[in-house]
């Protein structure tokens, strides 16, 4: 027997007349119904019942009420609000933002519900597709720049930013190296230019005039936006750039994934001690009625619009 299912629920519990004469009387609560639709006594109850004869009399009775309607599925509870998620900084880029809740692997096929260590992992990814040339990744991309103090600077709201006047040294149709690596903070990422696919002169800089050689010239350099929480910079982040020769394209990925932090159990989230962690690329605020058991496993993925932070809501069910 198996206590996996649904609730069952009736107007009445189950009576009827065991081996040895006795009338018996058994509560709804003892059953559940499994997705299959079996209806199967609880193991708690196992004992209740040591004789086939009776397991087999209860099994027939219980099936013949679900049959005719006079017992059923409990109704699924009403879907509610769990918890609310944030990305800390506003702007369309929080909407590649997935928020994974999970539970604890070695908890979750032994221990009971209560108990199970609630897990949540938060991951981002940007992705930039169909760049040409260096002064593309700057126009999407961006840099630490402002666009009210230098033009050619767009502000970047990224993971990464390029560096401001790393792209002004290639011609535009430059390819890049396949590139990578992990970008910290501190620690700038250059990225060279592929001398098979530069063919065009270096337009400006100190070898302003020269063909692009192997080795002679950067194609940018990306940093990491000062703006990401302190654990992440640490970390650091993912970039890959692959290359399109047939296409004059490059696509470029960054991306970052948070250790999965605990959050308290199943049916008592907390949701605290997230700041300060590589899951701090969002913030948690309770709904109306407060925190509740989230619904395990779930993935959601947060979203917003130009000038607000994306979020995204995690629910009971």
């Amino acid at each position: 027997m198996t206590d996996s299912g649904k609730a069952v629920v009736g107007r009445r519990p189950l009576g009827f007349t065991d081996a040895k004469g006795s009338q018996r009387s058994v509560p709804l609560s003892a059953f559940t119904l499994a997705p299959a639709g079996d209806l199967t006594l609880k193991a708690s109850w196992k004992d209740a019942f040591p004789t086939e004869a009776d397991r087999s009399t209860l099994a027939r009775l219980a099936e013949g009420a679900l049959a005719t309607g006079d017992i059923a599925a409990a109704p699924e509870p009403a879907r509610q609000p769990a918890v609310i998620f944030k990305a800390v900084a506003p702007g369309p880029r929080g909407n590649t933002i997935e928020v994974e809740l999970t539970h604890s692997a070695e908890e979750s096929a032994a221990e009971l519900p209560k108990k199970k260590t609630l897990l949540l992992m938060v991951t981002r990814t940007d992705t930039y597709k169909g760049l040409r040339g260096p002064g593309d990744a700057v126009r999407a991309i961006g840099t630490g720049g402002s666009p009210e103090d230098d033009v050619e600077c767009p502000l970047g709201t990224g993971l990464i930013q390029v560096k401001c006047g790393t792209a002004a040294a290639v011609d535009e149709n430059c390819l890049p190296k396949p590139f990578d690596g992990v970008v910290k903070s501190g620690q700038g990422a250059k990225v060279q230019a592929d001398a098979d696919n530069c063919d065009q002169v270096v337009t400006s800089g100190r070898k302003a005039g020269a063909r692009a050689t192997r080795g002679n010239c950067d194609y940018f350099t990306l940093v990491l936006n000062e703006g990401l929480p302190e654990a992440v910079s640490a970390e650091g982040v993912r970039v890959q750039i692959t290359v399109d020769v047939a296409a004059r394209t490059y696509d470029l990925t960054a991306s970052f994934t948070s250790d999965r932090v605990a959050c308290g159990t199943s049916t008592v989230p907390t949701f605290t001690g997230i700041a300060g962690t590589k899951a701090a690329l969002v913030t948690v605020t309770a709904p109306a009625q407060g925190f509740a058991p989230p619904m395990v496993p779930q993935t959601l993925k947060l979203g917003g619009g130009d000038g607000v932070a994306a979020t995204g809501v995690a629910y009971t069910s």
